[in-house]
């Protein structure tokens, strides 16, 4: 019989604050049942529907996305049947996925660790980058829509440190002014741990896969041999920083773990174009913010 594998020290820190954190949000398993059903080829609109049906909240926005002004074409849309048929099979679950995490991200309005707003635009254009630059890639093929939901589980973490002692949180903030570390540093030296390890911890929780798991625990700093959807997100979320106003393209390349590129046969015009391709559909990002 094998035993369990021992939690490291940042593992079990984690594992304390997401227990400490309290009212952290179960996983949105409609949502991921739609990822998986819509990876099979044989998939029948009629189990999409069923499937939506079980959420009546995710049906809600649904419904309010589609006769949304970026959506709305005359025709009011008003069942499920006819949101999986405008929205396309394409797009469904993505979309859901994005609104039910937005929920997650949301939950603590008045966090002042990270603007609950800021971090849930912030993975939406990580998410949208990191598909685009999956279908880009010319070497270590990555599945582009488990990029999408990488992308957008990549910081969930942060949503149990907005939920956090704000004493620790101000202390982290406190860190990174007074000494000029990095906010991963400096919650490895307050927590124990970093959200990246938190998120790992939480997404462990809700029983995803290992491979979304390792995503996310190294794309931070992918090292050479990491997963190639690690090095994906990691692309994407400083990407994602220059399409949010935080800093300039010219900025990030620097950033990017040495080989990244080169492993997925990546050159900096691809993030480039992926970043044009995301300013174009602005508008579409923010009519799911604006419903989520």
């Amino acid at each position: 019989m094998t035993e369990p594998q021992q939690e490291s020290p940042s593992q079990a820190a984690a594992s304390r604050l997401i227990l400490m954190a309290g009212d952290i949000p179960s996983a949105p398993p409609v949502a991921f049942k739609l990822m998986t059903l819509l990876k099979k080829r044989d998939q029948h609109n009629e189990d999409i529907v069923e499937i939506i049906r079980y959420d009546e909240n995710l049906t809600a926005k649904l419904l309010k996305l589609c006769n949304s002004a970026f959506f709305r074409t005359g025709t009011p849309v008003t069942s499920v049947e006819q949101v999986v048929l405008k929205l396309g099979y394409g797009n469904i679950a993505s979309i859901a996925v994005s609104l039910n995490v937005g929920d997650v991200m949301a939950k603590n309005k008045k966090a002042t660790y990270i603007n609950p707003y800021e971090l849930w635009r912030h993975s939406l254009a990580a998410s949208m980058i990191a598909k685009e630059i999956a279908i880009a890639g010319r070497q270590s093929p990555v599945d582009p829509d488990t990029a999408f939901t990488v992308g957008l589980l990549h910081e969930i973490g942060k949503v149990v440190l907005n939920s956090t002692d704000p004493l620790l949180t101000n202390k982290i903030k406190e860190l990174v002014d007074s000494r000029g570390i990095s906010t991963v540093e400096a919650e490895r030296e307050v927590l124990g741990t970093d959200y990246a390890e938190i998120g790992v911890c939480l997404l462990d929780k809700w029983a995803l896969p290992a491979e979304i798991l390792d995503a996310v625990k190294f794309h931070i700093w992918p090292e050479s041999g990491a997963p190639a959807l690690a090095q994906v997100c990691h692309i994407a979320t400083l990407a994602a920083s220059v399409h949010c106003g935080l800093c300039a393209f010219e900025d990030i390349i620097e950033y990017i773990a040495p080989g990244a590129l080169d492993d997925l046969g990546l050159f900096s015009e691809d993030i480039e174009s992926s970043l044009a391709s995301i300013k174009e559909r602005s508008l579409n990002v923010e009519t799911f913010m604006m419903v989520a």
